[in-house]
């Protein structure tokens, strides 16, 4: 898992240049890589609202070189705190319709199903993944030699998709209170940012740690997976470390 620095043409620019029918709703973006029962090419569709975006890119470059093969060379469509299905590599093709995109990709394949109905009557229905929730993870835990006494060094990453970060907290062996994390500061609203915490004079034993992000919206890493929403891409829990110091 990484950061990359993309650079290409806006897609915003694209659409405007090629020139958008007052009854356009979708656009589809048809890649060249296909697969399933029935080999089916990967396509998937953005409203018109989300695709003029300004930060959705056709990308050209990825880290200041011409775009790898494996991500997705010569173009590729990249959509900046949305999950992996759909940046589509190897674009071939884009299309606008006037109505929502039903290919496999987007209605059966790459999807949540959310509970509606009530608990005697429920039914689940697809849902399209897209934005990326907010989410941490405890990387290393590293002893303080430089420091005077029994210090740790906690660190981490912290991620999510559209809204920025507003804090990190850090949970020891699931005591009620909850330790804020130092988090560095950046430029690059849609890369992860590091995150650390000094740990004071821990016990030698078996520890479990976990840290919960949370974003300007109010929107927190939760402690167990939704029971409204199933899928591999719903939010994602808190996940736990552990450490043993001796």
């Amino acid at each position: 898992m990484s950061n990359a620095k993309w650079a290409g043409v806006p897609l915003h620019v694209i659409l405007n240049k090629a020139g958008l029918q007052p009854t356009a709703t979708h656009v589809v973006f048809h890649g060249a890589d296909f697969g399933g029962s029935d080999a089916r090419h990967f396509a998937r569709a953005l409203s018109v609202e989300q695709a003029m975006r300004p930060e959705i890119m056709l990308a050209t470059e990825m880290n200041n070189r011409p775009l790898p093969h494996d991500h997705g060379f010569p173009v590729r469509l990249i959509v900046p705190g949305w999950y992996g299905m759909a940046h589509v590599k190897w674009l071939e093709r884009i299309e606008v319709i006037d109505k929502p995109f039903d290919g496999m990709y987007q209605t059966s394949h790459y999807v949540n199903k959310r509970a509606t109905g009530s608990d005697g009557d429920m039914a689940w229905q697809p849902e399209p993944i897209t934005t990326i929730p907010v989410k941490s993870i405890v990387a290393r835990v590293e002893r303080d030699y430089h420091a005077t006494g029994n210090v740790y060094q906690v660190s981490g990453v912290v991620w999510g998709g559209d809204t920025p970060i507003q804090s990190v907290d850090i949970n020891i062996d699931g005591e009620d209170r909850w330790h804020g994390a130092i988090r560095e500061s950046h430029d690059h609203p849609f890369a992860w940012t590091r995150w650390s915490y000094r740990w004071m004079n821990p016990r030698s034993k078996v520890h479990t740690l976990v840290s919960r992000g949370i974003d300007h919206a109010g929107n927190r890493q939760p402690s167990k997976r939704s029971s409204q929403l199933r899928g591999p891409y719903q939010n994602d829990e808190i996940i736990l470390r552990r450490v043993e110091l001796s």
